[in-house]
């Protein structure tokens, strides 16, 4: 397996913004096609956002942290329960 990949992933409405080591990004919405034991009604978290980060995790995540801290709005509709988290890759992409 190459590099593990990591994904940092927000339930949330984010808006577009930049921050070093953050690569590419795709936002998502719950869909109303689920299984039995997912419904989409009442979830807090419609929408998804995934951003694939370069290099070091940890340093991407401490450019995020200063981005927030000089003003980077990153999101326009912050939910009282938003969550967020990177993930790593632990086998290689499937296409």
């Amino acid at each position: 397996m190459t590099d593990p990949r990591h994904l940092f992933v927000v339930h949330t409405k984010p808006v577009p913004g930049q921050v070093d080591g953050f690569v590419n990004a795709q936002r998502f919405v719950l869909g109303d096609h689920q299984t039995a034991e997912f419904q989409p009604e009442g979830q807090p978290h419609r929408y998804l956002a995934l951003y694939e980060v370069a290099g070091d995790p940890q340093q991407a995540l401490a450019n995020l942290a200063r981005a927030a801290a000089a003003g980077l709005q990153m999101t326009t509709a912050p939910h009282p329960d938003r969550r967020s988290g990177m993930f790593t890759s632990i086998t290689p992409l499937l296409r």
